[in-house]
């Protein structure tokens, strides 16, 4: 679908930074939306997500830490018996001394992606894990050359790497690549850095080795989906995102802003069916009982609501006049709040909308005290309360 977008997405100076190539999305809301405050999913209700996550079009789903217990193994194990289209993808944590165990844990399980992790910010290494660099490296290499020997599929993160020295970060990922790992994710564990570092971090990352990078981000800043446009014009190959940007803290980059912004304003194909994205919103909102801000860009009760009487003229004649793309296309809805700013054309419509002949009601009257009524409730009119006072004036007319 052609959408109405800025004529600056085309340029050729931005375009020849987004040059063909495959980008897809890797979800994470199993593993880290379940580690939102307030949040928890059943193993019930995370099969039936892991579903609704493959059925539209997640390439990679990332289920969690099999090495941590053994009932987390055996949900691991139960992910991979569904036999998911997507690629299933564990956590070994290699932090820890018995780092071994977490990546046999992942290979029992049978999934298709050993995913390792290492914070490498020198204060992790010398505030929590109390380490040096040159042990990192070791470990490291020994534990990628370890999970190869046994078949597995290795991507490594580089946790906390945006607070990483730069230099140190490039040894890492050459380590890393040398050690023989398939895959690269760097990591904005903290939030901490802006687009423009970002950007120049995943070209130094890119450029320095040659297996597939993708980025994870997080939202500490607001900047989450800010960086995520930085990684995929520094060349990164996927990125991680979360249903409803739930996660640590402030959470992470919303899998529906990507997969939106990907598609329209960068020109890739994700494979995400973008129609089901609202649903897949609201399921989530429901099983994580965190509510979704009502402004929540694409996926919100609000991402499509006009209230002026000239946007509202606007979105009949045209919607792409005040809409950069169609509630349609993911599954939402467009609304026509009542509210403080209503004015006769508003009032009208919505007339119209309940079947009632504008013309038998004084509109002036109608549009005062709909005005009224919303200032003084401080929010948008419910459609019952209008409807209330139009079958009061239709009555008094009728009198």
């Amino acid at each position: 679908m052609s959408l109405p977008l800025s004529p600056w997405n085309s340029l050729p100076e931005v375009r020849q930074r987004v040059a063909a190539r495959d980008v897809f999305l890797c979800d994470c809301t199993l593993r880290e939306g379940e580690q939102s405050a307030g949040a928890a999913f059943s193993l019930e209700k995370k099969i039936e997500l892991a579903h609704r996550l493959d059925d539209i079009g997640i390439k990679q789903i990332q289920v969690g830490y099999p090495g941590v217990s053994e009932e987390d193994k055996q949900i691991v194990k139960t992910f991979v018996a569904e036999g998911f289209r997507a690629k299933i993808e564990s956590i070994s944590m290699i932090h820890v001394p018995n780092w071994r165990h977490h990546v046999e844990a992942g290979l029992e399980c049978g999934v298709d992606i050993v995913s390792m992790q290492f914070g490498i910010s020198d204060i992790r290494l010398e505030r929590v894990l109390r380490t040096t660099r040159a042990e990192v490296l070791q470990t490291i290499s020994e534990a990628v050359r370890y999970a190869k020997e046994q078949g597995a599929f290795v991507s490594f993160s580089p946790t906390d790497a945006t607070r990483a020295d730069p230099d140190f970060l490039i040894e890492v990922v050459r380590t890393l690549e040398e050690a023989g790992v398939d895959r690269l994710r760097v990591t904005d564990s903290m939030g901490a850095c802006g687009p423009t570092g970002f950007r120049a971090m995943v070209e130094a990352v890119v450029g320095a080795v040659d297996v597939p990078v993708g980025v994870h981000v997080h939202n500490d800043f607001g900047l989450a989906m800010a960086n995520v446009c930085a990684s995929v014009e520094a060349g990164a190959h996927w990125v991680d995102c979360v249903v409803n940007g739930l996660g640590e803290r402030s959470g992470n980059v919303s899998l529906d802003e990507v997969a939106m912004t990907l598609e329209h304003i960068y020109d890739f194909d994700t494979g995400i069916h973008l129609g089901r994205l609202t649903e897949l919103a609201r399921q989530v909102e429901r099983m994580a009982q965190v509510p979704l801000a009502k402004s929540k860009p694409v996926v919100g009760e609000n991402a499509f609501a006009h209230q002026l009487d000239n946007h509202i003229r606007g979105v009949l004649a045209d919607p792409a006049v005040y809409e950069p793309f169609p509630p349609e296309l993911v599954g939402n809805q467009r609304r026509f709040p009542l509210g403080r700013l209503s004015g006769k054309y508003a009032v009208t419509m919505k007339l119209r909308e309940f079947g009632v002949d504008p013309e038998a009601l004084d509109i002036e009257e109608l549009v005062d005290w709909t005005r009224s009524q919303a200032e003084r409730q401080g929010g948008s009119l419910s459609d019952d309360a209008f409807r209330t006072r139009v079958e009061e004036m239709t009555s008094s007319a009728k009198a």
